[in-house]
């Protein structure tokens, strides 16, 4: 008997799934065809050509970083050199030449950081030539 109720219960649940998954795929095939006839063929791409495009994107990302910390470098020694001219405070101008040195440096290690990464970009691209 307690084979029964669950055959019962297993076609019951069949059946909903089924009346769902019928109101399921008609919501999709109006959508489906929309994108269908959008959609343009896929290509096919070799994982060469995948990985050229993810060295050249890796390339350009550090090179913008690289120049953007190295502006920021060049900023904040400018910075450095004037702020002392610029505020009549001497205590004052001494605390923003002393942050404007820790900013410089600590720019002047990421820009630098940033190079060796760039360069041994450069150099696994020229090698796998």
């Amino acid at each position: 008997m307690a084979k029964k109720s669950v055959r019962k219960s297993s076609s019951k649940t069949a059946k909903s799934k089924a009346a769902h998954s019928s109101k399921r795929s008609k919501v999709s095939r109006g959508k489906s065809s929309v994108a269908r006839a959008r959609a343009k063929p896929a290509k096919r791409v070799s994982k060469a050509q995948v990985k050229n495009l993810q060295t050249k994107n890796n390339i350009r990302i550090v090179a913008n970083n690289l120049i953007i910390f190295f502006i920021l470098f060049l900023i904040s020694v400018i910075l450095t050199q004037v702020s002392y001219n610029i505020i009549r405070n001497p205590a004052t101008a001494l605390v923003f030449q002393n942050l404007f040195a820790i900013f410089s440096m600590a720019f002047g290690f990421i820009s630098v950081a940033f190079l060796i990464v760039l360069l041994v970009f450069v150099f696994m691209r020229l090698i796998k030539k």
